[in-house]
Parts: C-alpha cells; sequence; structure tokens
C-alpha cells in the first residue's frame, strides 16, 4: 500500500533555475527600468514578461522570471514571524508558491544572486525567503534587510508608484517594511546590537507618523521598535500622550483610543500606575465617542457596555460605572422600538386539509401515534447540512458574528464568526440551525398540529384519564409522576399551553435523570463541600451527553439542546423556570412544538407494547 501524498506539495509551480539563467536572463536590465514600481506591479510584470518569453521561446527568461514572480507573489503575514510568507491563492488542494517550494540548491542560487538585484522590492523578497528557508545564508538576509530600508525610504519620499490604479501609498505601507527590517535585524545581529541604516530608517518614519497623526502607523511602529531597543517606554509614552491629546475632533476613536493604551502601557512598565490609569481613563473616553457616533440605541448600548468593562480595570472609578450602567439600561430599553420587523406568506391551506382530513378518520390510539410524527426530532446531519449550506449563500453569515438580545435589549449570548480556514465551530452551527428550524417549527404547528389537535378535539373529549396508559406504563416517566405528566399532557390536547408548558418543562431533566439511572449512568455531582446533588440540564447535556445519546440518538438529544437548553436559541426551560416567558410566548411554534416533543419522548420506549396493550387501555377509556 502507497502512502498518501500532499498533492498541493508536489505541483510543479517553477522550472529549476540557475545562476547561468540568472545570469543570461537580463532581469536587472528588466528591473532598473521600474525602480519607481511597487511589489504588486512588479509581480505583474514579471509574469507578463515570463508570458512572453514562453511564447518566444524563450526558456531561461521564463524561468527566471516566473520564478521571481512566484517569490513576489508570497502573502507576507507580519504576525506570524516564524512563518513570515504564505501562499497567495489556495483553491482546493492547488496553491500557488511558498517559500518551501525553493528550498534546497534552489535556495542557494536566490541568495547568490540577491546582492546583485537592483531593485529594492525584489532584492528584499529574494534574501528573505534566502535567509528564511536556510539560515547560513547572512549576506542574503543582510541584503533583505538594507533592501527593506530602502523600501521603506522609497516609499516615504514618494518615488515609489502604486501598482493599482485609484490607491495610495501611505503609512501603513512603510510599517511592514520597517518592521520585517527590525525582525531580520534581531536574527542577524547579537542581542541588544542595532543596525545603523535600520536604526535611521526607523527614526525617520517613526518621526514622521508621530508629527503626521497617523494613529496606527505609530502604534505599530512603536510596538515594533521597543522590543528591538530603539526606543525606551519613556520616549514612546511621551510621544504617545502629545499625539493622542493633539488629536483633532474629527480623528477616528479607536485609532486614538490605540494611541492613549500605548502610553499607558508604556507607564505601566515604567511603574507609573497613576498615569497608566490616567491614559486608561482616557482611552474609555474614545470608546464613548465611538458610541456618541452611532445613531441606534442598540449600537450604543453596545459601545456603552465595552466602556464599562474597560472602566472597570481602572481603580477608583465605581460612580462613573454607575453611571455608565444607567445610560447603558437606558439604551437597552430603547433599541427594541428601533427593531424592524418582516412577515414572509407561508400558504399552509393544503396541508391543513390533508391533516384534518386524515384526523377525522382515527381512532384516538392512532391519532395518538399520528401526533408522535409530528414532534419527531430533525436529523443532525440533515440539519446541519442545511444550516451551512444556508449561510455560504450569505456574506453576512460567513464573515460577521452575531450577538443575540432579549426583550429588554440585553445581550443574551454572543456567536463568534466562523473560521475562514476550517470549519465552523458547534455553536455557530446551533444557531443557524435554529434560525432554520423557527421557519420549520412555523409550519408544523399552524399547518398540522394545530389543525391535528383541534379536529381530534372535535371528535373525542381528551382528558387525563386517556393519557394514563401512557403515563404510567413509560420509563421515561419517573414513578409517582404519571399523574403530573398526564396532566400536562390533557392540558396539551387541550390547546392550554400556558399549563402544559409550566408542568412539562420541569418534568424533563428529572425524567432524564431517571433514564440515565435506569441506563446504569451516573447523573449526580459532587461539590466542593463533598455534597451531592444533581445535574441540572446544561450539565446533563455535557457531561452526560454520550449516555444520552446512547440511549435516544443524536437527533433527539441535540433537539433537547436546541430546545430547551442552548442560548440564543428559545432556552425554554431556563426561560420558564425564571418567569421570563409572556403569555405569547407560550403559543409560540417552539413552546408548543416542545410540548408534543416531551409527548414524543414519553410515548417512545413503548412503541413496542402499543398495539397489544397501550391502545387497547386507551380504547378501554372512551
Amino acid at each position: 500500500m502507497t502512502e498518501p501524498t500532499d498533492k498541493a506539495a508536489e505541483q510543479s509551480l517553477f522550472a529549476p533555475t540557475t545562476r547561468e539563467d540568472f545570469a543570461a536572463s537580463g532581469l536587472n536590465e528588466f528591473l532598473a527600468d521600474r525602480l519607481d514600481a511597487d511589489g504588486y506591479a512588479l509581480e505583474a510584470a514579471l509574469r507578463e514578461a515570463a508570458v512572453a518569453a514562453e511564447t518566444e521561446s524563450d526558456a531561461v527568461r521564463e524561468r527566471v522570471f516566473a520564478l521571481i514572480a512566484g517569490l513576489m507573489s508570497f502573502h507576507m503575514r507580519m504576525n506570524d514571524p516564524a512563518e513570515v510568507f504564505g501562499a497567495k491563492l489556495i483553491i482546493g488542494e492547488r496553491r500557488s508558491m511558498i517559500p518551501s517550494d525553493v528550498r534546497g540548491e534552489q535556495t542557494a542560487v536566490i541568495a547568490d544572486e540577491t546582492p546583485a538585484i537592483v531593485h529594492p522590492h525584489v532584492r528584499a523578497r529574494m534574501g528573505d525567503v534566502a535567509f528564511m528557508n536556510d539560515r547560513r545564508h547572512h549576506e542574503a538576509g543582510r541584503a533583505a534587510m538594507d533592501a527593506y530600508c530602502a523600501v521603506a525610504d522609497g516609499l516615504l519620499d514618494g518615488t515609489t508608484k502604486p501598482g493599482i490604479p485609484g490607491i495610495e501609498l501611505g503609512m501603513h505601507d512603510v510599517v511592514k517594511p520597517i518592521t520585517r527590517a527590525i525582525d531580520l535585524m534581531r536574527l542577524l545581529n547579537k542581542r541588544g546590537v542595532a543596525d545603523v541604516a535600520v536604526a535611521r530608517m526607523f527614526a525617520r518614519a517613526w518621526t514622521v507618523a508621530r508629527e503626521g497623526g497617523h494613529f496606527i502607523p505609530f502604534v505599530e511602529l512603536s510596538d515594533a521598535g521597543m522590543p528591538a531597543g530603539l526606543l525606551t517606554f519613556d520616549e514612546v509614552s511621551a510621544a504617545a500622550e502629545a499625539l493622542a491629546a493633539a488629536a483633532p475632533d474629527g480623528a477616528y476613536p479607536e485609532a486614538v483610543k490605540r494611541v492613549w493604551l500605548l502610553a499607558a502601557q508604556c507607564h505601566s512598565r515604567s511603574g507609573r500606575k497613576d498615569d497608566d490609569e490616567r491614559c486608561r481613563v482616557e482611552a474609555v473616553e474614545q470608546t464613548l465617542r465611538m458610541r456618541d457616533q452611532c445613531d441606534g440605541s442598540l449600537a450604543k448600548a453596545s459601545w456603552t457596555k465595552r466602556a464599562i468593562g474597560e472602566l472597570r480595570q481602572v481603580s477608583g472609578m465605581k460612580e462613573r460605572v454607575r453611571q455608565l450602567l444607567e445610560e447603558m439600561r437606558q439604551f437597552q430599553l430603547a433599541a427594541p422600538d428601533e427593531m424592524a420587523t418582516f412577515n414572509t406568506p407561508i400558504d399552509l391551506t393544503e396541508e391543513r386539509e390533508r391533516t384534518i382530513e386524515l384526523f377525522e378518520r382515527l381512532t384516538l390510539p392512532e391519532a395518538f401515534l399520528q401526533m408522535l410524527a409530528l414532534a419527531e426530532a430533525p436529523d443532525v446531519d440533515e440539519l446541519r447540512k442545511v444550516a451551512v449550506e444556508g449561510a455560504r449563500d450569505s456574506i453576512v453569515d460567513t464573515i460577521f458574528g452575531a450577538n443575540y438580545l432579549d426583550a429588554d435589549g440585553k445581550t443574551i449570548a454572543r456567536i463568534s464568526a466562523p473560521d475562514m480556514d476550517g470549519d465552523p465551530d458547534e455553536d455557530w452551527i446551533k444557531a443557524k440551525c435554529i434560525r432554520h428550524m423557527s421557519i420549520v417549527r412555523h409550519q408544523l404547528v399552524n399547518g398540522f398540529i394545530e389543525p391535528a389537535r383541534r379536529t381530534l378535539l372535535d371528535r373525542f373529549s381528551v382528558e387525563e384519564r386517556h393519557l394514563v396508559p401512557i403515563t404510567h406504563t413509560s420509563p421515561f416517566v419517573p414513578p409517582g409522576y404519571g399523574n403530573v405528566f398526564s396532566l400536562g399532557f390533557a392540558r396539551m390536547f387541550q390547546g392550554d399551553y400556558v399549563s402544559a408548558a409550566h408542568i412539562l418543562f420541569p418534568q424533563l431533566e428529572n425524567s432524564l435523570r431517571h433514564m440515565l439511572v435506569l441506563a446504569n449512568a451516573d447523573p449526580t455531582k459532587v461539590d466542593a463541600d463533598l455534597l451531592q446533588g444533581d445535574r441540572a440540564l446544561g450539565a446533563l447535556l455535557d457531561v452526560n451527553r454520550g449516555d444520552l445519546e446512547g440511549i435516544w440518538g443524536r437527533d433527539i438529544v441535540q433537539e433537547i439542546d436546541i430546545l430547551f437548553n442552548f442560548r440564543p436559541g428559545p432556552s425554554l426551560r431556563n426561560e420558564l423556570a425564571h418567569g421570563k416567558l409572556p403569555w405569547g410566548a407560550f403559543h409560540s411554534p417552539e413552546t408548543i412544538t416542545a410540548c408534543w416533543f416531551i409527548f414524543n419522548l414519553a410515548c417512545r420506549p413503548i412503541f413496542d407494547r402499543w398495539q397489544a396493550s397501550v391502545a387497547p387501555a386507551i380504547e378501554m377509556e372512551l
């Protein structure tokens, strides 16, 4: 058997290129005519030249230009110093070049050719890749470090032209080459020894950022310069405070806030606690400026909440926090008034007619069985597939997370945005499933469950005695609780969902524990004081989830979680227990479905005895 191979690594992304190829290619002459081009423009020009060389059957020039274009295509990740360069494009199992594609002899060739390259952008990239692939190529690394400084000089002087029309190069473009030059300096030099060219270039850029009011570049350059010994904490704190205090009224508050936080960090590192906290308070004021620039109450509440969290890290701010808490509460109360609703017409006439026609000819035991089929748990895998595929059709769902509010405008749950490089987490998937199932449940309740229930009541007067054969034989109902469940199910059949929910929802947790005990699983907990107690629903779905799935299957356990426990779902068990379900909520599709779902759980374990004993016992009560 052959081992599986990495198809992406097997791609032939370039032809091996020799030192003789470089000498004969005319690369430097080509680059000398484009000294004002930035990296993007150079990559495009090199690729175009490689294609032209292929057309002209100039294999040497094609190889060299295609190789350098590939190097220029690397995506630079400044937040990952261990793996600075990544593929620019990944499609399935195919990708563009990465540094490890040119390791070995090809790296040595690139390192040897680097110092002679006339264009700083290309020289920086070639030398950097060669040095990162093999740390023995010190000369290439130093050539790259000096070239990054030259790149930054060209950007500050305005002699480098952007490769994309309509895009201007600014201080944010200067940060990346300088930061990378500093990284290389720290790798090439002894600890604490600065390179003259890097120090000069850094000082120039830092001064331009400070004097020009470039807030974010100033912070990023300061963060790069302090660990390298190019700046002291006192220098940065003084400059940061001056820059932030001089910010014009129209400055972006989040950018100014980062400068205040930088000053606070430097004061803290220097042991000046009072100055640290003073700057943090100023940073909070910028958070509140962001709030003031919003129009909606919900957004204002969110920014106020963030400010409260930041201010609680500062001592002596109790009164200010209290004021902000009151302001946040007022914004939250106003938020529901600003929310819009929308209606989606759904015609369920045909479904109702078919349901009525069916239940008009069923016996009561047969009708009970049909009602069970209407409250089945959806298939987990199918539901997951529908949720993920539906979200992929929406750019909002694939990029942004979401906050979920209660009726008072308070944030009760927060779902993070999915990871673009991997599968979404389970909470994100469950949140999307809930949104999908809200529509399904509306159709289920209004098209099937309620027409069936009303038709049944027109033919039979369903009372507690009709449910006793179920509740007194089902293992889901603990001994001594049969009459409780009978009353709850009778109220459900009668359409009194307020009473049904109050009776049935609190019983779910205890019945799950009872089923776990019957399955020889332990639903108890031991507290820190060594006293034993019963696990609540959330803990059962966490600690005992595997046991529950062994009893009921994944589909049912997931439905229990989504309906009764998970936030931002309806969380019916907790909402009912804390008195947070108003009258209308008891007649919502979620509550109605949940009542019938518990009926399904009670009947499911006695399916095999239904025709032999349960149905005759129900008939005897008619």
